[in-house]
Formats: structure tokens, C-alpha cells, sequence
């Protein structure tokens, strides 16, 4: 019963989740069994029964104090927040093999219902998308179920003023609605504010490529200067280095342990990066191919509840799956070719599950978004 329950709670839109906040700031308190008694006024010093009565309703107000706490901070964290994949993502899981296009599709340009190179993307609680425009040098928010976007940063023409942005390539989001950006030819990371007319450099001097936040507001940038991934935390200005002597890494995911996983592009493998650790594991490919066990230029990483890894398999046009422990993967979308039809794939840089285990893709030189629907029956 409680999986089904958590699944539900994850489905929630983002006003459920601050009903949630004021419960946490209510059950924090201690003072609430003592309130309760008063409110009924009932005196728990009335009898040694009541006393007895308000001691085991106060043990067991705490006990489930602490399961709510914890429940919350697995699911309601504080930093970004894309959804966490399902739970009804099991591991005989299927998408189906012809996708929806829910942004661009109309061909390379600058209009707002067209893209041109969109290399990243964020998929919010409520369905809407920050796809990163990258050729139009602009992050365009598109809504679920509209025909176009609309611009939430840049847009003016390649340039480092604070306004602008120079073929930006990646993009989070936290529950601020507050962006962060890799603006790769700027070699800045810019946040931008809700409504914001312009950014702030918050991180420079580095060609920064992917970037994440975990529940504390932290984030992880990969770059290729370094060739390193670093985690920056609030306020700091020195990043501390997880991994280095890596090849072209691009973007990573970060999951809900801080655990941290990363496109080791050139390397054609994903390594994931346990928290308080520098040591990485190899969790999919290792070689360059287009085996079920390689990769070409893996570019985009995302991670379900199970630890199971998808990969944006870049050159190769296709989405794979690597289940904890495979050394092998399974195809998920494309590997038909590059190409235009619903069921092909054409250089794709990104992937991210939505909050019902839907895939998205960004299928950049389609210069689209591609939604995979899940097959709830498949588990």
C-alpha cells in the first residue's frame, strides 16, 4: 500500500507540495500533542489514565513526526525539481516506440514554435519544458499541450551581456523557478530569476557543459577545460572536484542520494559518482560501438527510482537502458537511423523522465522535443 501512495504523492502538482511544507512546519513542532489535548480540552494531567493516554499519543505523534520528515525530504527536495521518476517504472518497462513532438518539429528556426539545435532540457512538475534553444542562443519554456514558447532568458543574439547568452547548452530549474545555465560559449554559469530580464554570473573561466542541483541548493557542473565535475556549494566560489581525467564530459544527473552521474562523452561511458566518494564506477558502455554494450558519444544521462541508467546514445540515435549491475544495455527509443519519422531519432543530447514515467527527448538536429508515452502495462 505504500508504494501506491508514494507514487500518487509524487504525482502532485506543485501546490500540493507547499500543503506538504505546511505540514512539515506544523508536525516540527513538539508542541502539537500538547496543543491537540487543549484544543479538546482535555487536561493530560487529569488522571493517571489521561496521563498515560497523552504519553502514548505523544510517542506515537513523534514516530510518525519522523516518517513524514523523511518522507519529505526523499520526495520534496529543496533544489531542482524535475520530476523523480515513477515508481510504476519497473524493469521489463516499455515506452512506446513512436514519439509525440511536444516542442518545435517545424524545422530549424527562430520562431517561437520552432527550435534550432535545442542540445538540453528541463521537464517540470506541471509537464511544462525549458528546452535549451542552443543555436538560437535562447531557454524557451514551452507549457504542456501548447503549439509554441515563449522566451524566460536570452533571445537577443549571441553576446555575453547579462542579457544575452552565447549557445547555452544546458539548464535546471529549481522550485524558485530560478535557472541555471551553462552558457557554453560564454564559459559562465548564469542564474536567471523567475521573470528576469537578465542573468547573473554566478561561476566563470571554465567551458561549462552540464549542470545539476541536489536537495541542498548545491550544484554540479561538468566542463571541459578541466575535464572534471564539481560540486559548488551555496555561495561558494571554489568547487570542489569529484572526478577529473575524464573526456569531453557532458551532462549529468543527479539523484536523490547526491549520487552523481555523468556522460563521459569521449570515453563513450556513463560513471557514477557516489556522494562523499571521488572513486567512479562504470555503469553503462566503456567502448565506442554500436553494441548493446557500447556507446558513441553518450551525451544525456537520466536515472529512474531503481538505480537503472538511460543514456542519450548520441551517434548511435538511439535511447538505451542499462539495468544496476548490466553489462549490457536494451533499447529503449530510435536506433533506426537518424531520421525524421515519430520512431527515429536524429543526434539526441537529453533525456528526462516526467512525473508518470513519460520520456522525453531532446532530438536535436530534428530541432524537436520527442515524448515516448509509457506503457503502464508493460510491469
Amino acid at each position: 500500500m505504500i508504494r501506491p501512495l508514494k507514487s500518487f504523492l509524487r504525482k502532485c502538482s506543485v501546490e500540493i507540495f507547499q500543503f506538504f511544507r505546511s505540514v512539515y512546519r506544523m508536525v516540527i513542532d513538539l508542541s502539537v500533542p500538547s496543543q491537540l489535548f487543549n484544543r479538546f480540552k482535555i487536561s493530560p494531567d487529569r488522571s493517571n489514565k489521561l496521563a498515560s493516554s497523552s504519553f502514548i499519543f505523544e510517542v506515537k505523534f513523534n514516530i510518525y513526526r519522523q516518517k513524514i520528515l523523511l518522507f519529505m525530504l526523499v520526495n520534496f527536495t529543496l533544489g531542482a525539481h524535475s520530476p523523480t521518476p515513477s515508481d510504476d517504472i519497473c524493469t521489463g518497462t516499455q515506452w512506446n516506440q513512436s514519439g509525440m513532438t511536444v516542442a518545435g518539429g517545424k524545422g530549424s528556426g527562430l520562431a517561437l514554435d520552432q527550435l534550432y539545435s535545442p542540445d538540453g532540457i528541463f521537464v517540470e512538475e506541471n509537464g511544462s519544458i525549458y528546452v535549451v534553444d542552443s543555436g538560437n542562443n535562447r531557454i524557451v519554456k514551452w507549457d504542456s499541450g501548447v503549439s509554441s514558447g515563449y522566451i524566460v532568458a536570452g533571445g537577443k543574439g549571441p553576446g555575453n551581456s547579462t542579457d544575452q547568452l552565447n549557445y547555452p547548452v544546458d539548464v535546471v530549474v529549481d522550485r524558485n523557478g530560478t535557472m541555471y545555465m551553462s552558457d557554453f560559449n560564454n564559459e559562465r554559469v548564469q542564474k536567471w530569476s523567475q521573470g528576469a530580464s537578465s542573468g547573473q554570473t554566478i561561476l566563470a573561466d571554465l567551458v561549462f557543459t552540464g549542470i545539476g542541483q541536489d536537495d541542498e541548493g548545491s550544484l554540479y557542473t561538468s566542463d571541459w577545460t578541466d575535464n572534471q565535475v564539481k560540486k559548488w556549494r551555496k555561495d561558494e566560489v571554489i568547487g570542489q572536484v569529484l572526478a577529473f581525467g575524464l573526456n569531453v564530459p557532458d551532462r549529468l544527473y543527479v539523484d536523490q542520494n547526491r549520487s552523481i552521474y555523468v556522460a563521459d562523452r569521449l570515453n563513450h561511458r556513463v560513471i557514477k559518482i557516489v556522494e562523499g566518494t571521488t572513486q567512479s564506477l562504470v555503469v553503462a558502455g566503456g567502448s565506442q560501438g554500436e553494441g548493446a554494450d557500447q556507446l558513441d558519444s553518450p551525451r544525456g544521462v537520466a536515472v529512474d527510482q531503481s538505480g537503472n541508467v538511460y543514456v542519450a546514445d548520441t551517434n548511435n540515435h538511439r535511447i538505451m537502458r542499462w539495468l544496476v549491475g548490466a553489462t549490457s544495455g536494451t533499447l529503449i527509443a530510435g536506433g533506426l537511423g537518424s531520421g525524421s519519422n515519430s520512431d527515429q531519432l536524429n543526434v539526441p543530447t537529453d533525456l528526462q523522465f516526467d512525473r508518470y514515467g513519460n520520456l522525453y527527448v531532446a532530438d536535436s538536429y530534428n530541432a524537436r522535443v520527442q515524448k515516448f508515452i509509457i506503457d503502464n502495462s508493460s510491469c
